[in-house]
C-alpha cells in the first residue's frame, strides 16, 4: 500500500516513477506501473517494485476477471473503473519546468513578522510559503499578471522582503486586504489553514485566468499551484457479491485530517 501510494500520481499521469518524466512503457509483468528506460526500471526493480510486482499483477487479474462478462459502468467525472485516471489531454504548465524550479535553494530569513491585531494565523502561513522551495522557485518563473492587485507579484515581494529583512516587519499583503475589505484583512482571528486555501486558490485562479477560457477539471489541475500543492485521493469500493472494484478519485488543494 506505501508502495503505491507513493506513486500514484505518476500513474494516472502517465510519468516514470523514477525520474518522473513522460513515459509510455509499463512494466511487462504487472502493466501498472510507468518507466522511461531500462535503467529507471532496474533502479526501481531494486528500491521495492520487486516485491510488489507479483501483488499487483495478482490484483489487475483480479479486476479484469470481475468485469468480464458485465456491462460497463456509468462513469462519474472523477472515477474510473481501473486503477488509474487518464492523463490530462493538454498540460498548461510544464512539469519540467516546474521540477527546475524545485531546486531553488531558499535560505532561512534573519527575522519573523510582526502580529497586528490577530494577524497570527496569516503570519504562520505566510512563512511556511516561504520555506517551500518549488513554490519559491515557480515565483521566479514568468507568471500571468492581473489588474489591480497582483497576488503573484505580492507574494515575490513579500518573500524577497522577508529574505532581505534584518528586523521582523508587517507584511505588506495583509495591508493590501484590509484595503481591499477583504475577510482576512478586518483583523479578526482566522484559521491558518483557511487563509492558506484561499492563497492557493487565488494563485490557482490567476494561472487559468492567464490561459482565457479553460475547459476540462483534468486541464485545469496542471496549473504550477495544483502541481505543487495538490493531489487525488483513491477511494476504492468492493461489491461483497460480485466483488466487482470500483475506484473514484477526488482532487485535493490541500491535504487535510481524513477521519473514518
Amino acid at each position: 500500500a506505501e508502495y503505491m501510494g507513493a506513486r500514484t500520481f505518476y500513474q494516472m499521469s502517465g510519468r516514470c516513477v523514477r525520474c518522473v518524466k513522460p513515459a509510455s512503457p509499463l512494466c511487462g509483468k504487472c502493466k501498472m506501473v510507468y518507466y522511461c528506460s531500462a535503467e529507471c526500471q532496474k533502479a526501481d526493480w531494486g528500491l521495492g517494485h520487486k516485491e510488489k510486482c507479483k501483488e499487483l499483477r495478482e490484483k489487475a487479474e483480479k479486476e479484469r476477471n470481475a468485469n468480464e462478462g458485465s456491462p460497463p459502468p456509468i462513469t462519474p467525472s472523477r472515477e474510473n473503473a481501473g486503477n488509474q485516471m487518464a492523463a490530462p489531454q493538454v498540460w498548461l504548465y510544464s512539469f519540467d519546468d516546474l521540477l527546475a524550479a524545485a531546486k531553488y535553494r531558499v535560505k532561512l530569513p534573519k527575522c519573523g513578522l510582526i502580529n497586528r491585531a490577530n494577524s497570527c494565523f496569516a503570519n504562520s502561513s505566510l512563512q511556511c510559503l516561504h520555506l517551500c522551495g518549488p513554490w519559491r522557485g515557480l515565483l521566479q518563473l514568468p507568471h500571468p499578471c492581473t489588474e489591480g492587485v497582483c497576488m503573484l507579484c505580492e507574494a515575490k515581494d513579500f518573500h524577497n522582503a522577508l529574505t532581505d529583512a534584518n528586523v521582523p516587519f508587517l507584511p505588506p499583503l495583509m495591508d493590501r486586504l484590509q484595503r481591499a475589505g477583504d475577510i482576512f484583512g478586518q483583523g479578526d482571528q482566522e484559521d491558518a489553514q483557511e487563509f492558506l486555501r484561499y492563497l492557493l486558490s487565488s494563485f490557482h485562479q490567476q494561472y487559468l485566468t492567464g490561459h482565457g477560457n479553460v475547459n476540462g477539471y483534468r486541464v485545469q489541475e496542471t496549473t504550477p499551484i495544483w502541481q505543487i500543492f495538490g493531489g487525488y485521493l483513491q477511494n476504492q469500493l468492493r461489491c461483497l457479491n460480485c466483488q466487482n472494484i470500483s475506484n473514484s478519485f477526488e482532487g485535493f488543494m490541500d491535504l487535510r485530517r481524513v477521519h473514518g
